[in-house]
């Protein structure tokens, strides 16, 4: 019962139950048996296999971080801090990951595929593009992100820490909904 999957040693998807199915669960590189924080899942019980590992993802922690920090205050650097009842964990983003997540921050009720290829490319037409790197964003942020619409999940509580000044924000993007903050 549950959710669970088994991957191998490193992190090919073998099995899954209770859950959409996964290419690849990223490992850290000091992975254990025991319970253990995985971004993208939460908190988890973890059981060695021969070849791999049986995940049961802990329910009664599902959704439990409960704060997420957005930092975009590097030039080239952006990343995004995640506390919870767990701990906490640090992810250094993309600067197409910054971007989505900026855009989401600016509109917590959430964004179409549409409208988040608008914001992002000024052509709303280029959905494909969007739901392929926000497919890549949940694999990171799976407890933190709902879709339709794309949106931060009710209850996790979103700060953005902003460059002192605005022309600083995400200064290579092109993104139209990134221009018109800067």
């Amino acid at each position: 019962g549950g959710r669970a999957l088994v991957v191998d040693t490193h992190g090919w998807l073998a099995a899954v139950t209770g859950m959409p199915p996964l290419d690849r669960l990223p490992l850290p590189k000091s992975f254990a048996a025991g319970r253990r924080w995985l971004p993208s899942l939460g908190m988890c019980a973890v059981e060695p296999l021969p070849g791999g590992w049986l995940i049961r993802i802990d329910e009664e922690t599902r959704g439990a971080a409960s704060r997420v920090v957005l930092d975009l205050t590097g030039p080239r650097r952006s990343s995004v801090t995640v506390s919870g009842a767990a701990g906490s964990w640090t992810h250094e983003l993309s600067p197409r990951h910054a971007e989505l997540l900026y855009v989401l921050t600016l509109h917590p009720g959430g964004r179409t595929a549409a409208e988040l290829a608008g914001d992002l490319f000024g052509d709303v037409t280029r959905t494909v593009t969007v739901r392929a790197e926000m497919s890549r964003v949940r694999r990171h942020f799976a407890e933190l992100l709902a879709h339709r619409p794309y949106r931060f999940l009710e209850g996790v509580q979103v700060e953005v820490v902003l460059p002192e000044h605005p022309v600083d924000l995400l200064p290579h993007s092109t993104a139209p909904a990134v221009r018109a903050r800067g």
